[in-house]
């Protein structure tokens, strides 16, 4: 989406009172090419994030792609809409029904489109849309179905209900559109003579893995094909970016959104927008009581019929396509309040600028990012995409998907970075992002790797970054309307300061699993043309083969590594202690005291009994920023001091005395810790219990009835 409004030279960039604008103009005074995006940039998001996003706080969120920020005046909107008006049941009340059909139009004209040319089907979420297709799509053994494996985990499920049908299934690469569209699927579909349809092909408007986006002119060709091809546009991170999805110039079929991230509020509200040429392949024909289609029964649920009886199976559908689909009772709070959502968004500008303030943040972020390199010259960040493309801002969405490597090369486990972000507030996506087949391309795992890595045990959502050596995800920032430069400068400041020039503390071979495919995933080579190394092909072809060791590895120690340092978390979800001798707990496998506690919230059982739920860094960020410290008291106790970036006081945890004891004969030392006897912890030992912990950790999390519990990690002594 090219905008026509000249494009301002840096130069001529007024002189805004923009801390984040001053700091990206000293930073591009080195930078020669690509300042114009600096012009698109508007400054006045900042002062209204202030005063519209106070429940942002000093968060910093890159997570767009997984939903939008609501603003104080969007909900304000809302409300003022839900106190001055009564909307009841639509199927109770005419108003509430006109109310939604006028939402209903109004929804068709912000996406380009009208109900002369679409139909639309509120849905609650992008994924019940592609359900509700795929239950009601003509599947036919006769006909295709052909999709993108850089899909969506949602759409690649539609693919159950084809195979039920004896449906003919292929899969293709997303760069392919660009070219022949007989070819593509490997060309199983070029003889058309053996398809009579209908012929379904899928396929996202913008990735939501990597951002890239392919040239959507192709809908046209499809369509026109010898296949006759029928288009499922998977629209949910394309209509992210404003005015990005326009279904008057792009012929989908079918397309498919969520609001949430489109506005950040309602949630539990999408839609499906339906061609009136491609409705029949939808809707069920006369009396569908008997008729049981190529998935099974044809569903029906209350609203959407127009006869029915409960003693014989007659039962005659609702003719309009949209009453059909949308069973039961809408959400219908929710689809009233959209055109408060919209006039919200659009106060702040024109689809047009709005998207390009969104561009011009996440180019800034990709061009800083790819000059990061070590001392040793190698690249901090291997960035995926089509950034580096000529034509990026129709081929690349305000996304940054990326691997970080140390100093010496190896990749970084995306949990790691995680973690350290969370610490800093800053809100971002690790993992695979239900994308598998971007994961897979990207960073080279085959089918095979997936399966082994999966008896390996790796699933969707955990934290396991790297296994043999090879990232298994990667980190993905996205973003949107109320990204500021403040935020790239954030996440700039984190790459610098633990990563860059940085080594992992713990140092050893990797090994190569029989189980996993022979092969190593290393960082790309060092460049000196100061380019990063964008990746928008398939990465796998660029990974060297290896033979998998047979022979026994020589496990002499090279280059005189050593363990600099080690790390202990003896409270779950809270910091370290940094220690540069500890003794190992034998029993539990683990450093001695490792995971030993866990904060825990206070619930009723159905018994009426208590209960404790271990409270984690996700559910509360502030646990991270808990820092640890080891001190030795007076008589020869010791104890862990508590303390917490923002919080004034302190908390002192006793340890026991035979925990103590051996702590001392093991010569126990941490890093940066007065090893002088500590009187005052003496004498707040007596008045510093566990339970006297667990109220400090209630002041900082401002959470009640919490508790510090022995967790299953590493037990201690066992003596109290």
């Amino acid at each position: 989406m090219e905008s026509e409004d000249p494009v301002r030279p840096l130069s001529s960039l007024p002189a805004i009172c923009s801390p984040s604008v001053e700091v990206v103009r000293k930073f591009v005074q080195s930078r020669k090419t690509d300042v114009e995006h600096l012009a698109w940039y508007i400054a006045a998001i900042e002062s209204y994030r202030r005063s519209n996003l106070q429940h942002l706080g000093s968060a910093v969120y890159l997570d767009y792609a997984g939903a939008a920020l609501y603003s104080h005046a969007q909900m304000q909107a809302t409300s003022a809409l839900m106190l001055e008006n009564l909307f009841v049941n639509p199927h109770t009340s005419p108003a509430t029904e006109e109310a939604i059909s006028r939402v209903r139009d109004e929804v068709l004209s912000f996406f380009g489109t009208s109900k002369e040319m679409h139909t639309l089907v509120f849905t609650s979420g992008t994924t019940h849309a592609l359900q509700l297709l795929g239950e009601n799509f003509a599947w036919s053994s006769d006909g295709a179905f052909l999709l993108a494996t850089e899909n969506h985990t949602s759409v690649l499920g539609l693919r159950q209900f084809a195979r039920c049908a004896e449906t003919t299934c292929g899969t293709f690469v997303l760069d392919e559109l660009a070219g022949d569209v007989l070819s593509l699927g490997g060309g199983r579909f070029q003889d058309s003579s053996k398809f009579k349809g209908p012929n379904l092909i899928a396929f996202p408007g913008e990735s939501n893995f990597s951002g890239v986006r392919p040239d959507l002119s192709c809908v046209s060709r499809l369509r026109n094909s010898s296949m006759r091809w029928k288009v499922l546009l998977d629209a949910a991170k394309l209509a992210c970016s404003p005015g990005s999805l326009n279904l008057g110039a792009c012929p989908a079929d079918f397309a498919a959104v969520s609001f949430y991230k489109l506005f950040g509020h309602p949630t539990g509200l999408g839609a499906l927008f339906v061609r009136h040429d491609a409705a029949p392949l939808l809707a069920p024909g006369g009396a569908c009581g008997s008729a049981v289609g190529a998935t099974g029964p044809t569903y029906f649920g209350g609203g959407c019929v127009s006869a029915i009886s409960a003693t014989s199976d007659f039962v005659v559908p609702r003719p309009a396509l949209s009453h059909w689909l949308e069973r039961g009772t809408s959400n219908f709070l929710g689809i009233v309040s959209l055109p408060a959502q919209i006039a919200a968004v659009r106060a702040l500008g024109t689809d047009d600028s709005r998207n390009r303030h969104v561009s011009a943040v996440c180019r800034e972020a990709f061009l800083q990012m790819r000059t990061l390199r070590h001392a040793t010259g190698q690249l901090l960040c291997t960035i995926f995409g089509q950034h580096e493309a000529s034509k990026w801002r129709a081929l690349q969405g305000p996304t940054v998907a990326c691997v970080l490597h140390w100093s010496d090369g190896t990749p970084v486990p995306y949990s790691l970075v995680a973690e350290k972000a969370t610490a800093r507030g800053i809100i971002l996506r690790t993992g695979c992002h239900c994308n598998p087949g971007a994961c897979q391309r990207y960073l080279g795992l085959s089918d095979e790797d997936i399966r082994a890595n999966f008896a390996a045990g790796k699933v969707c959502g955990d934290d396991i970054g790297i296994i043999d050596g090879r990232p298994t995800g990667v980190i993905r920032l996205s973003f949107g309307l109320y990204s500021t430069f403040d935020d790239v400068r954030s996440w700039l400041g984190l790459l610098r300061e633990e990563f860059v020039d940085h080594t992992p503390l713990v140092c050893e071979e990797c090994s190569v699993s029989q189980a996993v495919a022979s092969k190593v995933w290393k960082a790309p080579d060092v460049y000196d043309d100061g380019k990063n190394d964008v990746l928008p092909g398939d990465y796998s072809q660029q990974i060297p083969d290896i033979p998998v060791a047979v022979e026994p590895r020589n496990t002499q120690v090279r280059n005189g590594g050593r363990v600099a340092a080690l790390k202990v978390y003896p409270i779950k979800g809270c910091g370290p202690l940094r220690v540069k001798q500890w003794p190992m707990d034998s029993s539990a496998g683990a450093l001695f005291l490792d995971r030993h506690w866990c904060v825990s919230l206070e619930t009723q059982g159905r018994s009426g009994q208590p209960r404790h739920r271990p409270l984690n860094a996700k559910q509360a960020p502030q646990l991270s920023t808990v820092s640890l410290e080891f001190k030795r008291v007076e008589g020869g106790q010791s104890c862990l001091t508590l303390s917490a970036k923002g919080c004034a006081s302190k908390a002192m945890l006793p340890l026991s005395q035979a925990d103590s004891e051996l702590l001392e004969r093991c010569g126990a030392e941490a890093i940066n810790v007065d090893a002088q006897i500590d009187n005052s912890a003496s004498q707040a030992r007596a008045e510093a219990p566990v339970e006297n912990v667990a109220r400090w950790f209630e002041d900082l999390l401002g959470m009640p009835r919490l508790r510090l519990v022995k967790a299953s990690g590493s037990p201690g002594t066992g003596e109290a």
